[in-house]
C-alpha cells in the first residue's frame, strides 16, 4: 500500500483508476493500491453461511416482531461490553449466526418491557416468536458480573411470553440483566438491559 501526498496532482483522490488502481483514505492517510477482485467460489459452506446471515438480517428487520427501542438499547449495550468493537446490529447478527451454526432452535426474542419498578423489585416481560421451554434471566449490579439467576416463571411448559420478577433488591440501585435461551446449543441472548430501582 503506497502512502500518497497530493495524489493525481490533486489534494484528494478516491475510487479506481482504469480498473487497475484504487485510491482511498484510511484514518486520514491517503493511499493507493492495486485493484483486486475478490474470488467467489460460492461453495456449499459459503452458501450456508450466507443463508444464516440473510435469515438473521430478516429477523432483525421483522416489523411484526420488533426488537423495539428498549431491545435495541440492550443490543447496543451488549456490543459495548463485547471483546471486539461492533454495533448492536452486528452483535445481534453474530449471536444469531452462532446459534444457527450450533443447530439450535432460534426463538427470536423481541419486545422487552420493563414494569413494576419499585424500591425493591422490577419485572421484565419478553416475547419469543418460537415457543421456548428453557429461558432464564441473569441480573446484578455489574454489566459484566450478573450473578443472580431467575428462571422463567411460567414453569416447564413451552411459551412465547416470558415474565421475570426480581425481588429483594436495593433501592436507588442500577441493575443490569440479560435474558438467554438456555436450551442445549443455543447462544441466543436479548442483549444487556439496564434499569434503576426507585427510592
Amino acid at each position: 500500500m503506497a502512502r500518497l501526498k497530493g495524489p493525481l496532482m490533486s489534494l484528494q483522490a478516491s475510487g479506481s483508476l482504469a480498473d487497475t488502481l484504487v485510491f482511498a483514505d484510511w484514518k486520514g492517510i491517503a493511499y493507493a493500491r492495486s485493484k483486486v477482485d475478490p474470488s467467489n467460489p460460492n461453495t456449499a459452506k459459503q452458501q450456508t453461511q450466507r443463508g444464516y446471515l440473510k435469515a438473521a438480517v430478516t429477523r432483525f428487520q421483522d416489523v411484526n416482531h420488533s426488537i423495539g427501542a428498549l431491545g435495541l438499547a440492550a443490543l447496543n449495550r451488549a456490543a459495548n461490553y463485547a471483546a471486539s468493537v461492533m454495533s448492536g446490529f452486528n452483535w445481534y447478527i453474530k449471536n444469531q449466526v452462532d446459534t444457527a451454526k450450533a443447530a439450535a432452535s432460534i426463538h427470536q426474542m423481541f419486545n422487552p418491557v420493563e414494569s413494576n419498578v419499585t424500591d425493591a423489585a422490577f419485572t421484565v416481560v419478553l416475547s419469543t416468536v418460537a415457543s421456548c421451554t428453557s429461558i432464564a434471566m441473569f441480573y446484578g449490579t455489574s454489566p459484566t458480573a450478573m450473578l443472580n439467576l431467575k428462571q422463567r416463571t411460567e414453569g416447564g411448559t413451552a411459551g412465547t411470553t416470558h415474565t421475570f420478577t426480581c425481588t429483594g433488591l436495593a433501592a436507588t440501585t442500577t441493575y443490569y440483566y440479560k435474558i438467554i435461551s438456555s436450551e442445549i446449543g443455543s447462544s441466543e441472548v436479548h442483549g444487556v438491559g439496564k434499569l434503576t430501582t426507585a427510592a
